[in-house]
């Protein structure tokens, strides 16, 4: 099944009256922030909220691991993530070790 998605960017003056102001504010990119400076800012409770997850799927709980082994390879990985969010749109992204078969 494959689904057709067609936008086409509009002028906040065409939008009716009451609208225009608040989505004119929610466009002004001034406002807004960047995914990579908020991973990075909120990383500790973004692995908090991942390990609260995992503490309440009973299949991962049976392996036996504290949390540090839990989650020690984390903050790599979100590092890795706010690197590859930060790379210019046309810059080829580099391999991570992670992904690569340990030998």
């Amino acid at each position: 099944m494959s689904v057709e998605i067609s936008a086409r960017q509009i002028s906040c003056c065409e939008l009716p009256g009451p609208y225009r102001c608040r989505i004119s504010s929610l466009l002004n990119v001034e406002n807004r922030e960047k995914v990579a400076d908020v991973l990075e800012r909120e990383m500790d409770f973004v692995i908090h909220d991942w390990m609260g997850m995992v503490e309440k799927q009973e299949d991962l709980m049976h392996i036996s691991l504290n949390r540090d082994e839990r989650t020690d390879h984390l903050p790599q990985l979100i590092r890795d993530v706010i690197a590859r969010l930060r790379l210019d749109v046309w810059t080829k992204t580099p391999i991570s070790a992670w992904s690569k078969p340990q030998r």
